[in-house]
């Protein structure tokens, strides 16, 4: 549609359409910051940005990787549904409430990034299941898990052949070497702490010092955090897991 109003070739405009998928995500980060980790709007919009001008997103523009840019926001969307879902005491009717929005964001990630769907709940998955372990509450935690399922069950049951096709894409990651891979990052890196465009580290030993402030720092911040909102500072750990265990 683009193309043809301004007269261009798909791939004259598809690094354009890219970062415009970049910058749809940051209302639903901020949205997320504010509603799932309640932050004020200062800290919201510190969050916002950091996505917005992190550099491991714009490697993805630069790449022209619309799937994964998709993906980021769809994770976002699932992980708002989640947490409020859990914290809500009506959290069954919630969710058949927001089926819909499960659904949407379960079909961008099944239709562009799908083999991203085996992860999508890892995050707030640990923070249910650690909420369930630390309350007990296992009757709540199995609504939780079938109120998040069922619209993945649907969409998948649509988009079969993207499901069936998972397999195939994890055996090619095996035997083809796709390209452009991301150095392995350590937790500075994930903030943009990196040293050049191709998000190579810097060296051993400095990466060891400004990963170890990092990490500190964060545990820091939740043992500070934690004497105030237990449960703002419990759902940051969980989300935080991937790039902290890096």
């Amino acid at each position: 549609l683009n193309g043809a109003i301004f007269g261009l070739a798909g791939y004259q405009i598809a690094s354009l359409m890219t970062a415009i998928f970049l910058v749809l995500g940051m209302p639903i980060v901020f949205w997320l910051a504010r509603s799932g980790f309640r932050y004020g709007p200062g800290g919201s919009l510190v969050l916002t940005l950091l996505y917005g001008l992190s550099p491991i997103l714009w490697y993805a523009v630069a790449h022209v990787s619309m799937s994964q840019l998709l993906a980021a926001p769809a994770i976002a969307l699932i992980t708002w549904v989640g947490v409020v879902a859990w914290r809500t005491k009506a959290g069954w009717r919630m969710m058949s409430a927001h089926a819909g929005l499960l659904a949407i964001a379960y079909w961008l990630i099944l239709g562009g990034y799908n083999f991203i769907v085996v992860v999508c709940l890892l995050p707030v998955g640990l923070y249910a299941l650690g909420s369930a372990l630390w309350m007990g509450a296992w009757a709540r935690f199995t609504r939780w898990v079938l109120g998040m399922g069922v619209p993945l069950v649907i969409v998948g049951g649509v988009a079969f052949d993207r499901v069936a096709g998972l397999w195939e894409r994890f055996q090619l990651f095996q035997q083809y070497d796709f390209g452009w891979k991301i150095p392995a990052l350590s937790p500075e890196g994930w903030l943009g702490l990196v040293a050049n465009v191709s998000l190579a580290g810097y060296s051993e030993g400095f990466r060891w010092v400004i990963s170890v402030i990092l990490v500190v720092t964060v545990l820091l911040a939740w043992a500070w955090g934690a004497k105030r909102r237990q449960s703002q500072v419990f759902l940051a750990a969980c989300l935080s897991v991937p790039i902290v265990v890096g």
